[in-house]
């Protein structure tokens, strides 16, 4: 069966919110994170820059297959029977990484996991915008200084005031009103990029498997052992008779 294609665009406070709402899901099949630290920041750069990061590829699906309960660590609501669901096919690294920095829990313990500390991605708030290093990771939350800008801030209106409230009043007003705006630019840029989206749909959980290996085939290849547990992973209930192709021969 044929799958229906459709293109177009939706913001990344759209898909976060998708995510929340347990609409936009991450399919068994799909490659866990592997994101170097560096790539993350690159991510945020580019948005700020208003650099294309890619397009994102979603299967909606007319019925419901095995999915995770959690989006890059959170825990992520069950849908309604009746709610439409989407499942990332394309662009998933990019797509955690948005989603676990821009809502990742103020009080977040670092104990949690040991790498914990990658998804702290912070915007050095009066630096050049040729400056390298306007987006840092930091290790301890503990005395970040007051112009570094919490990428966990820019997303919802209470948690950026907050972040407006640990700026000394009593820096010169020039000095705290420049970096108000800076710290509202960045939050606006954010908030406000638009992304391609393209969106399959198609009854085959099979076909979302083969274009799941067709799309990894391009660019970091999956490997044997991917493959296979991809192919394990799509036999599970409903996925009986998924076989996803060889990536070195799509």
């Amino acid at each position: 069966m044929d799958v229906e294609t459709h293109h177009g665009v939706v913001s990344i406070t759209e898909m976060i919110d998708s995510i929340q709402r347990g609409h936009l899901r991450v399919p068994r099949f799909q490659r866990p994170f592997s994101w170097t630290p560096t790539q993350m920041l690159e991510l945020f750069e580019s948005i700020e820059r208003g650099l294309p990061i890619g397009s994102f590829v979603v299967w909606e699906a007319d019925e419901r297959v095995p999915s995770s309960d959690e989006f890059g660590g959170q825990q992520i609501p069950e849908p309604e029977a009746a709610e439409e669901v989407a499942y990332v096919l394309d662009g998933l690294q990019r797509l955690t990484t948005l989603f676990r920095c821009l809502t990742r829990p103020e009080d977040r313990h670092r104990a949690v996991e040991p790498d914990e500390w990658k998804w702290s991605v912070y915007r050095v708030l009066g630096e050049a915008e040729d400056e390298p290093g306007r987006y840092q990771h930091r290790r301890s939350d503990y005395a970040v200084p007051f112009a570094y800008l919490p990428m966990r801030s820019v997303i919802r209106t209470i948690d950026f005031l907050a972040y407006r409230r640990r700026i000394p009043a009593t820096l010169p007003s020039p000095m705290r009103d420049d970096l108000i705006r800076e710290a509202q630019y960045v939050a606006g840029r954010i908030r406000s990029y638009q992304v391609p989206i393209v969106r399959l749909r198609g009854h085959s959980a099979r076909m979302a498997v083969e274009v799941f290996s067709r799309l990894n085939s391009r660019g970091v290849s999956l490997t044997v052992d991917e493959v296979a547990a991809a192919k394990k992973r799509a036999v599970e209930r409903d996925f009986e008779s998924a076989e996803p192709p060889d990536p070195a021969n799509p």
